[in-house]
Parts: structure tokens; sequence; C-alpha cells
């Protein structure tokens, strides 16, 4: 996410990551899948290093200033918000919550819905 900075890049390459069955070799995967301007070496240097700390200290400290604030990981909040139908619902499909929820005109990953 650092890296790559738009949504749109960088929701498709955290999906596919997070289902890769084959591990970090699954993960280095999905780095084609998705064609993304960031190698594998930039990745795995920071999630080490002292950048991927500094970074998950920023998440950990805005995690803590949440409002409201969170009483279990994973706290899912929802432009701004959070309930537990949200939360299931985040847990369960996230892809299909956005796609739902978004306002505006729908990003053209939302339009494999309509095939289904």
């Amino acid at each position: 996410m650092h890296y790559l900075k738009n949504a749109a890049t960088y929701l498709p390459l955290i999906c596919c990551i997070e289902s890769a069955s084959a591990g970090l070799a699954g993960a280095q995967g999905c780095l084609q899948v998705h064609a993304v301007p960031v190698s594998w070496d930039t990745i795995l240097s920071c999630a080490n290093g002292d950048q991927g700390n500094e970074l998950m200290h920023h998440n950990s400290q805005m995690t803590n200033e949440l409002e409201p604030s969170h009483h279990y990981v994973p706290w899912i909040l929802i432009n701004g918000e959070h309930s537990e139908g949200l939360q299931h619902h985040a847990e369960n499909d996230l892809f299909d919550l956005v796609c739902n929820i978004y306002t505006g005109s729908p990003p053209v990953l939302c339009d494999w819905r309509d095939d289904i």
C-alpha cells in the first residue's frame, strides 16, 4: 500500500497474496499476475526493515486513536463507522461490501458482480 498508493492497484494484489496457497512463492506470483510496479525485493526489504517497522508503528498509533475505540482485532471501520453487520460482511466478502457501499460510479473492478 505504501509503494502503490492507489487502492485500485493494491487491493487486488492484497487479495491475491492473502489467498495464495503456496506461501511466499504464491505471493511473489501475485506481483506478476497483477503487473505491479514494485519488486518483490522492495517488498521484503520494507517488511523486514526499519521502514516496515515504522509503517506498522504508524498503523498501531492510528488503531489506538480509533473512534469508536476497538474492542477486538480486527476492528473494521467503514467510513468511520463500526457495526457487527459491517464487521461480518467485511470479514466474509470485503470486495462485495466495498462495491455495495461505494458512492459515485463504481470502479470497473465491481463490474464482475453483474456477470454472476
